[in-house]
């Protein structure tokens, strides 16, 4: 089981550089993340457009690109990329925003459950097994986020990189409320 921590900025800024600690708090990735302002509520829907999301540590880097259309205002679609490779799809889902898929390139599924007021998630494949876990400490300034990956995934840095994407998204829909 890998086990890692980090902590978002007190301050809502437009560009986030957050690091990335395993058990042992050393820094392992580096977690960049892009918005828009978000000082006025009209603001808060072309947010839905300008988002960027990479994660690098120091050999790979892996992205994501929004897909841009009518559509992707409610339902968000990102192409994941693996140094300019294709990797996959991630998106939310149909019937449930607080639920997001992840379709790898070889046919893999994996299922993000967000849960609304408390920060935490979970991530299961397509048998249902327990791949990644993530428990927040919400009681302070910025979340504190604790994630331990079960499985041994390829990249980690990957399911980190798509729990702050959907976990962004889910954000930016409870301030717009």
């Amino acid at each position: 089981m890998q086990k890692f921590h980090y902590k978002e900025h007190f301050w809502d800024v437009t560009k986030k550089i957050m690091t990335v600690f395993n058990d042992k708090d050393e820094p392992v990735y580096q977690l960049k993340l892009g918005r828009g302002q978000q000082r006025f509520k009209l603001s808060l829907l072309f947010n839905y457009f300008w988002q960027e999301y990479e994660i690098e540590d120091g050999e790979n880097h892996l992205y994501l690109t929004r897909d841009k259309g009518w559509f992707s205002w409610l339902l968000p679609t990102w192409q994941v990329y693996q140094t300019e490779q294709y990797m996959g799809r991630f998106r939310a889902s149909y019937l449930l925003p607080t639920r997001f898929y992840y379709d790898t390139a070889d046919g893999n599924r994996f299922k993000f459950k967000f849960h609304f007021f408390t920060y935490n998630a979970e991530v299961r494949d397509e048998s249902e097994r327990d791949v990644m876990s993530v428990n927040a400490s919400i009681f302070k300034l910025k979340p504190e986020y604790r994630i331990e990956i079960r499985e041994s995934i390829t990249h980690p840095a990957l399911f980190i990189l798509l729990f702050q994407a959907g976990q962004e998204f889910i954000s930016i829909a409870r301030k717009s409320h």
